[in-house]
């Protein structure tokens, strides 16, 4: 590594990931929209094809840049978008509050659970 390289590692805190949110936006992109990861750790867009995500840079002593929360960003959309966007089911679940966040739709490894294994997380 060279030391141009070594000096800007040193000052990056970590790299979040920036999502575009769009209702055809998949589960696990929108899932770790605004999540942080070390430099070394950690999911690399693209995940799929059309994967429009992005790493940003988050600075030592810096705050995090400030991005409007993927279920924040759902709860201005409506019913029917919702519906589209997590699938009837799901949406209705996150609606309703038994699913805490859209984060809680997927696994660490960006999984869509099924709605199965959601109802064993109730």
């Amino acid at each position: 590594m060279s030391v141009a390289v070594a000096a800007v590692r040193a000052k990056i805190r970590g790299l979040m990931w920036v999502a575009t949110l769009e209702e055809n936006t998949c589960m696990a992109c929108r899932a770790y929209h605004g999540r942080v990861w070390r430099v070394d750790r950690g999911p690399r867009p693209t995940l799929h094809i059309g994967c429009q995500c992005v790493m940003v840079p988050v600075l030592k002593g810096e705050p995090e840049p400030d991005l409007l929360d993927a279920d924040d960003w759902l709860r201005t959309q409506g019913p029917d978008f919702q519906d589209a966007a997590l699938g009837p089911a799901r949406a209705k679940l996150w609606r309703q509050g038994k699913v805490g966040s859209v984060r809680d739709l997927t696994n660490m490894r960006g999984r869509t659970l099924t709605l199965a294994e959601l109802a064993e997380r109730e």
